[in-house]
């Protein structure tokens, strides 16, 4: 079969998500303390554009045959392969010729639009956008410009108390920052792993040692498995601000291909520590200058910490161990994942060296360093902490 590279469409990932909000916070903060004039009033909204791909030119038209009627297809379909991609570039196009947008190398997903001094920076995620920046920008300017050439829907945060929604989050602002929300609730995660499964027990912790053990017990029948997929679909979701429970629900997920009576265990276990804990959000801090967790006083406004951690070969089947990282900009979450190694390390302090590696160089530096100060134009600072 033959293997296409053509397909390829930018996208944003979890590591990119806690970007603009923050950038949004710092921005408040400097409008607060400096003037009321409008041109800095500061607004963070969502735009979602209907139809995204109907609205690009087929790059060949396309000829197809239904129920013996010929059509030629002039537009590009949802489900195209080079429909995204597509969509993409058609965006970017009109977005740089009528806003003047710059974008970022790193992450092509990231831009900005300068105005009377002020960087007015948008994440777009296929037809998903969330924007921050001017609020005189927002109304007199990028929205009419995106209402003049697509069907769009948007929301605004306003006062305390308002949320806006992106990708599947709830953004709620608050007096001192911004609170951030799974948008699939805990109830929803629980009434359906009881639909199927039955009631599940209040728990303390998520899970205990054993989710590493060797698993050994008989297959679940094909209906129970495809529930037991539809409810870690939901968890995914769930975990990407969770921190209390992304090693679980990393565990769990690594027996969707072929769930067993154990695992349903230890999913009913985890269902029932989040039936006892409910819903949870991160919270971001309107940044301050060079502050951080543990670091106080740098050089630059930004301060980005990152802290790793592995735990030595702990699962009992494979002998891999778990990287997990937690990292903060200014004292703020903004990233955290929990994934199992490649290799198999043969101390607790190649584990380390590994996690450290993996997490505290590859993905602090190429994706969150590049894509904050390029992109919004601010001075990078010191070697960030790696603890």
């Amino acid at each position: 079969m033959l293997k296409r590279s053509d397909t390829y469409s930018p996208a944003t990932g979890s590591h990119t998500s806690n970007l603009v909000p923050l950038v949004y916070l710092r921005m408040l903060g400097e409008s607060l303390e400096t003037t009321s004039d409008s041109a800095y009033e500061i607004t963070l909204a969502a735009l979602d554009i209907k139809d995204a791909f109907l609205q690009v030119p087929q790059e060949n038209l396309v000829e197809v045959s239904l129920y013996n009627q010929k059509y030629i297809i002039k537009r590009n379909l949802p489900g195209q392969r080079l429909g995204a991609k597509a969509w993409y570039w058609f965006f970017r196009d009109y977005a740089t010729n009528a806003l003047q947008c710059e974008w970022s190398v790193e992450q092509p997903c990231l831009a900005r639009c300068t105005r009377d001094g002020v960087h007015n920076c948008f994440m777009i995620h296929v037809d998903d956008l969330l924007f921050t920046g001017s609020a005189k920008f927002w109304a007199e300017t990028f929205l009419p410009t995106m209402e003049a050439k697509f069907n769009v829907s948007h929301s605004e945060l306003k006062g305390d108390g308002t949320e806006i929604s992106f990708l599947k989050r709830r953004l709620v602002k608050l007096s001192d920052g911004l609170l951030l929300i799974p948008g699939t609730t805990v109830e929803k995660v629980v009434a359906y792993f009881e639909r199927f499964f039955g009631p599940a027990r209040s728990q303390k912790i998520p899970c205990d040692s054993s989710v590493q053990n060797q698993d050994e017990s008989r297959p679940l029948t094909p209906g129970d498995s495809k529930a037991y997929r539809s409810v870690i679909g939901l968890l995914l979701y769930v975990a990407r601000d969770r921190i209390d429970v992304m090693f679980t629900v990393k565990e769990l997920s690594s027996c969707m291909a072929a769930p067993t009576t154990l695992a349903l265990q230890r999913l009913r276990k985890l269902i029932g520590y989040l039936k006892a804990s409910g819903n949870m959000g991160i919270k971001l801090f309107i940044p301050e200058f060079g502050a951080g967790k543990t670091r106080q006083g740098a050089e630059t406004f930004w301060l980005l910490e990152t802290y790793t951690d592995a735990d030595w070969s702990a699962n009992k089947r494979h002998r891999r161990s778990t990287s997990c990282a937690i990292h903060m900009v200014n004292g703020n979450f903004t990233f955290g994942p929990s994934r199992t190694q490649r290799v198999v390390s043969l101390s607790s302090a190649e584990s380390e060296l590994h996690s450290m590696a993996q997490y505290g160089f590859r993905v602090l530096r190429c994706n969150i360093h590049q894509e904050v100060f390029r992109v919004f134009e601010l001075q990078q600072s010191d070697p960030s902490t790696v603890d």
